[in-house]
This record gives structure tokens, sequence and C-alpha cells, in this order.
């Protein structure tokens, strides 16, 4: 009997979804819970309506009930992995897609999600293989070309991005996401006459879109209207039926905007919201532990029991510091030697920190039990790795290794290359922090969205460079980004004189570089060399009391 009173319960409840009348459907949708709660199909009906009105916690829930009553519930675990990524839970997120593509390994929609969330996680070249396998299986599928644009994009590969986008509307015409992401593309290409021209019917035509939105924005020079496309903006952050991502960029864009037009209370407000919606967890303590487990491992007499890699004419120059500190910046100025091929953030050395081996083929925990480290590992990991950089290098002497983070392997770096040499990039702190905090970073990255979780990551950093200091016996040149800035020249000739290189004058025309810089720097490293984001941080003093209050008093007095 129950089984029947929910039945018509469901039947009721999608009658009247169809008319519009959706807190009657929820409330009939509920009664059929209420008849039978073991029906997956109430559920899930239950689910539906929460998802459609951007409920997606309680959306989650449904579903999760679904999957506990049908584990093999393919619909379930396809929204359920929609609800997780709409609340950036990426890891949640991710297993349900998994587990979709499990029940149906030809899912070419779970494929796309799984890409898409892998690509929120950092993941890009996992990312990159399961959106060209949708594309193979569904060639004419727009929203795997749109995906297969963002993850070019994510990559700095810029023309294939807009050409990603540019089929993407081919095959799906009016796609004002594929639109603006091709226009997004050409900015970064440079071409801001041909990325506004793009989009600017659609604008003038006063079309609300998100991605449309933002793009207007990010064109503020060109269209000389800022005013108008802040109040765009705006206009879209007062709908309810944005999801967190959506808000997110938004905040951010708008943040960007009003920073730009000198309203710097308002800018901060819409950073702080637009971090609020990152759904990223830092933790001081495990991030303290890593901290602590380097300096422990790598001791000065740890790393003279490992002078067992080779040296090669080829010279492995790796950037670090903080994100935001300059890096970008210094390999451009490099990149324009004839001597040097730039790699950009290249992610070999955090890999190869998780594929040591002991001497009997059992993978060791980094860093703690690098003592551990087969030193025949070492040498074959090196030359693998030196390999790679051979190919980037395509000649020349010099290729650079600008992945910020890579000041957590400098001790592994010195093993695997007694010949490296490192540039550090110092910016001044509270500049460095704020900029951190400016910037919505796509990939892993956790502490960036909390004024008090930068500073405690600060901290960590700065007691770290400490250390190698101390143990080092790589050759580091460390330089600031305000003298840099100040004096152009000066500091230019002894960054390339480090390098071992001869000095060519086109390294202070970085500018005009033809490359393309893959980072949130683009925009700047296409400018002459420029002195408005030097002490920055004055414009928001007011706002930055947990920053103060959390960061090393050393290091506010430096």
């Amino acid at each position: 009997m129950s089984l029947d009173r929910s039945g018509r319960f469901i039947s009721k409840g999608r009658r009247l979804l169809r008319q519009g009348k959706t807190a009657s459907a929820s409330k009939a949708f509920r009664q059929a819970i209420g008849s039978n709660s073991r029906s997956p199909e109430g559920w899930l009906q239950l689910g539906l309506l929460h998802q459609r009105q951007n409920e997606f916690a309680e959306a989650a829930d449904c579903f999760l009930h679904v999957t506990n009553i049908d584990p093999g519930h393919l619909v379930a675990h396809g929204n359920l992995g929609i609800c997780y990524y709409q609340q950036q839970q990426l890891d949640d997120a991710a297993a349900s897609y998994r587990k979709v593509l499990e029940l149906q390994p030809g899912n070419v929609a779970a494929l796309c999600n799984l890409s898409m969330t892998l690509l929120d996680k950092g993941e890009r070249a996992q990312a990159a293989t399961l959106c060209d396998q949708a594309i193979s299986m569904q060639a004419g599928f727009a929203g795997a070309h749109l995906l297969r644009g963002s993850i070019h994009a994510a990559l700095g590969e810029f023309e294939l991005a807009a050409d990603s986008y540019h089929h993407a509307s081919a095959l799906q015409p009016g796609n004002l996401t594929a639109v603006a992401g091709e226009a997004n593309a050409l900015v970064k290409l440079g071409s801001m006459e041909a990325a506004y021209a793009l989009i600017s019917p659609y604008i003038h035509a006063n079309i609300d879109d998100t991605s449309l939105a933002i793009a207007y924005a990010s064109m503020h020079e060109i269209h000389g209207d800022a005013g108008r496309a802040a109040k765009q903006l705006e206009r879209l952050l007062a709908m309810p039926s944005l999801t967190n991502k959506m808000r997110l960029q938004l905040h951010f864009s708008a943040g960007e905007l009003y920073d730009r037009m000198k309203m710097y209370d308002k800018a901060f407000v819409h950073y702080r919201m637009g971090n609020n919606y990152v759904a990223r967890h830092y933790s001081a303590a495990e991030d303290r532990s890593r901290l602590d487990k380097t300096i422990a491992a790598f001791g000065a007499d740890t790393l003279q029991r490992f002078a067992c890699a080779e040296y090669s004419v080829l010279t492995p120059v790796f950037i670090v510091g903080m994100p935001r500190s300059g890096t970008s910046l210094v390999e451009k100025i490099l990149s324009r030697h004839s001597q040097v091929r730039p790699g950009g953030e290249m992610p070999c050395i955090p890999e190869i920190s998780v594929t040591l081996f002991d001497s009997s083929g059992g993978r060791i925990a980094y860093p703690e039990d690098i003592l551990k480290v087969d030193v025949e590992n070492i040498r074959e990991q090196a030359n693998h790795h030196r390999q790679r950089l051979e190919l980037t290098a395509q000649g020349c002497p010099v290729v650079t290794d600008k992945l910020p983070h890579n000041f957590l392997y400098l001790g592994l770096i010195q093993i695997l290359y007694p010949d490296a040499r490192i540039i550090h990039c110092r910016r001044n702190v509270l500049d460095t922090c704020l900029s951190n905090y400016f910037q919505y970073f796509s990939g892993p990255l956790d502490y960036p969205y909390k004024l008090e979780d930068i500073a405690s990551h600060y901290n960590h950093y700065s007691e770290l460079m400490e250390h190698w200091r101390r143990v080092l016996e790589l050759d580091m040149f460390e330089v600031d980004y305000e003298m840099l800035v100040t004096r152009q020249e000066e500091t230019t000739r002894k960054l390339v004189d480090f390098c071992g290189l001869q000095w060519e004058s086109d390294c202070l025309s970085f500018h005009k570089s033809t490359g393309v810089t893959r980072t949130a720097s683009y925009a700047q490293v296409r400018q002459p060399m420029y002195r408005h984001s030097i002490e920055r941080w004055r414009n928001y003093e007011k706002h930055l009391q947990p920053l103060l209050r959390h960061l090393a008093p050393t290091l506010l007095d430096a």
C-alpha cells in the first residue's frame, strides 16, 4: 500500500512541478518519502528539485539517500557530483564522477565533468587526457570543446584555447561561454581589439551573462567604460540563480575592476566575498608539520651524503618564491636572452618527490625518509628529468623553471642538480600577501583565501628559506621586486650575470616578448616596468588586521 501511495505522491509532485508550483511539488515529494523512505525515486525527485533551485547541499543529501538505497543508481551519482562541484567540494565531486564511469565507462558527460573537476584541482594533464577521450567518443559535443579550451587556457596554450572555443561556437552558435572564452584567450595573446570586437555585439545587446561580463570587465582599458562594466557585474551578482563558482568569479572580477578604479574599499569587499566562496581548507598544523619534516630531513650532513648526481653543460635555473612575488617577471626578463629557454611552471620536481625509491624498490615517504632513498634511483631521476629539460632548452645552455613553490624542494634540487642555480624572488611581505589574497588560483593551493592563513603560510615559507640559506651549497641569488622595478638595468644585469651569461640589452625589453605568460601575471609582464604595485597594501591598510596579527613580528620589522 505504501509503495502505491509513494508512487502517487511522486506523480503528483511531477505534475505540480510542470505547473511551476515548486513549493507544492516539494511537499508532494516529501510525502512520497514519508510513505516509503526506502523509495529511491522520492529522494531523487526531491534532490532534483533542490538542485534546480541551487540548493546544492540539500540536493546532495537527497542523492546520498538514493545511493545508499541503490548503490548503482547512475543518475544519483552523476547529480551528486554536480552538487559537490558547485559547492567546490572537488574531491567528493571527482569520486562521484568516477563512480559513474565505473558503472558506465562510456559516459561522455561524466568524463567531461571529471575532467572539469580535475582542472579545478590543478591536475591539468589528467584533465586533458579525459577531455580528449570525450572528444574522441563524441566529436560533435560542443561542451567537450568548450572544456578543452579551458584546459588549454589553464596550461597557457592560448592559441589552442582560442581555436577550441571557436570550434565550440561553430558547433553551438550563440554559446556565450564559448564567445567569452575565445575573447579571454585573445586578451591573453595581446589581441585586445579583436577580443572586444568579438564580445561587443552581445554587450551592446545588453545580454546578461557571467562569462561575458567578466570578459568585458577585463577589457575596460579598451572600451573605456569601467563604470558600466562594474554595474554589469553588480547586476549579475544580485541574481539569486547564480552558483557559488559564478559568484566567486564575479566577485574577483569586480575586485580587480574597483581596484583599477581606485575604489579600494569596494574592491576589498568583493575580494573578501569572492574568497569566502572558495571551498579550500588550509591546515596550519599540517603546513607546520611539513616544514618541520623538511628542516629535519635536509640538514647540511644529509645533503653532503648525496653528492651523486652528474653535472652537464645544461644549467637549470629554478625561480622560486611566494606566488605573486615577481617570478613571472624574472622569467620573462631572462627569456629575452638568446641563450635562455623559459620552461614556465614545470611540475617535475614535485612529481619526483613522490616517486623516490629505496634500494629494495619500495617507495619512500618524502621528505622524512630521504636518507633511505637509493642513490641509483636519484641518478635515474636526475637523468630522466634532465632529458626533459634538454627538450625544453632546444639547444640553449640555460633553461628556467619558475614553479614558485619549488622553494619547498630546494634540498631535493641540490641532490638532483648540484650545478643548479636558484633565483629567489622576494617582495614586500604585505604586498605579497595581499596580492595572494586578491588572486583566485586554479589548482591545489589552499592558503590564499583567508588573510590569517596566508600569514601562517608566509611565516613557514620565510622560516624554510632561512634554513636553506644555512645549509644549501647551491648558488642562490635573491632578487627584490622593488629593486628590480626601481633599478631595472642594474638588477637585470646582475640576474643575467648570475646565470653565467653575457649581457644582452633585449633583457630590458621583456614586455616586447612574443612568448605567452601562463600565470596570473600575464597582464603585468606585457607592460614596461611600472611602480604602482609597490606598497599597494597601504590602500587597504585598515582591512589587514587579521594579516598583521598573524605575521611573525620579525617579518614586519624587516
